[in-house]
């Protein structure tokens, strides 16, 4: 909900900046609804099963090569049910593991501004999906990543996620794998990671944490990467920066939260995979966040209250939490960041409902950027 809050406030701020990009690219005024695709072929790269309080939720990642993007096709349904019972839930003419690890060809797809699809039902529908054979060196170069390096400048030159037009499977990416340097576990936080190279010898770190919605993932992933599903060819997910402190990558620039795997002519998609109860062996300890990130999420989660609870109504231990988490910044040379909160603090004192408002959202994006960029 602060997140959302301060999206609202810095689109409105790039908006009117005279140095601004394009308007339509923060505003987003110049998609159509809805594009109606009149014959589409399609590659599915993965699903990623999440849960909603009673709900479960089903996102279906489809790379469509000729407009160069990736769609997101999602079905939920009410119940408990995992990954691997959804698995075999109808959709279309297929199931949820057809359309997720399949070639789809439709001549009823339609897709929103947001890059959602759906695909009409009836009778002069037509979808046709058949196993894919993970292929995927034939997507497009903006799909597709074969250099490491080249991928981390571009997540480098990326405007503020705050700003960025608001698609779906935005940095949704399938990435070569030429070799696997290391794989570790860590217990306490239930997630695996992997060191994978490209060819160039350029390294990203795979990392998937366990999902109450997803029990076989992590073991599926384990799988794969042990070889025992043939030889790894690519990994799809999304791709991002490696902050500080993650895991088995520190120190590795990318990170991929994986969706879906090519091994062995075919694609492994571990969300939907059933748990096989076998035991992943611990190899590191696991590890706090660093001071800096640690301190940037503390108080950024301490801002978030506000809008939580709202500024008239919070506890009465907050400004002494207010002013210790700006101490703490300042502590580690986060002068500007712990100015921002600083301003607010003082604000709420003079009692000005606007200054608090205002000097607020600075706060939040302040953080949220700082969070971003470390």
């Amino acid at each position: 909900l602060a997140g959302h809050l301060a999206e609202l406030h810095a689109r409105r701020r790039a908006a009117t900046r005279q140095d601004a990009a394009p308007r339509s690219s923060v505003l987003g005024t110049t998609e159509a609804a809805e594009t109606p695709l009149r014959r589409a072929r399609m590659e599915a790269l993965g699903c990623r099963v999440r849960a909603l309080g009673d709900r479960r939720i089903a996102e279906i990642y489809l790379a469509h090569a000729d407009a160069a993007m990736v769609l997101v096709l999602r079905r939920q349904w009410e119940g408990d049910d995992d990954g691997a019972a959804l698995a075999r839930r109808r959709i279309a003419t297929s199931t949820l593991a057809g359309l997720a690890a399949g070639s789809v060809v439709t001549e009823s797809a339609v897709r929103s501004a947001s890059r959602t699809v759906r695909l009409a039902t009836g009778r002069v529908s037509r979808t046709d999906v058949s196993p894919s054979r993970g292929d995927w060196d034939a997507l497009p170069p903006s799909l597709k990543v074969t250099d490491l390096a080249v991928l981390g400048r571009e997540l480098d030159a990326l405007p503020l996620r705050l700003v960025r037009p608001r698609v779906e499977a935005e940095l949704v990416r399938a990435v070569a794998v030429a070799g696997i340097e290391s794989i570790a576990y860590a217990p306490g936080d239930q997630r695996l990671d992997a060191v994978i190279a490209d060819r160039a010898g350029n390294l990203a770190t795979v990392s998937a944490t366990h999902a109450a919605a997803a029990p076989g993932r992590l073991d599926a992933l384990a799988a794969v990467l042990a070889g025992e599903e043939g030889e790894l060819s690519f990994v799809s997910g999304i791709v991002g920066r490696a902050g500080a402190g993650a895991g088995a990558g520190a120190g590795v620039g990318v990170v991929i939260e994986p969706i879906g795997l090519a091994a062995g002519g075919r694609v492994i998609v571990p969300d939907l995979r059933p748990a096989t109860g076998g035991t992943l062996t611990p190899t590191w300890d696991d590890e706090p966040d660093p001071p800096l990130t640690a301190a940037l999420t503390h108080a950024r989660a301490l801002l978030a209250e506000a809008a939580h609870h709202g500024l008239s109504h919070l506890p009465p231990t907050y400004d002494a939490r207010l002013d210790a988490a700006e101490h703490r910044l300042t502590a580690l040379g986060l002068h500007r960041v712990a100015a921002t909160v600083t301003a607010f603090a003082a604000a709420r004192t003079a009692g000005s409902a606007e200054a608090s408002e205002r000097t607020w959202v600075d706060a939040y994006l302040r953080l949220d950027a700082a969070l971003e960029l470390s």
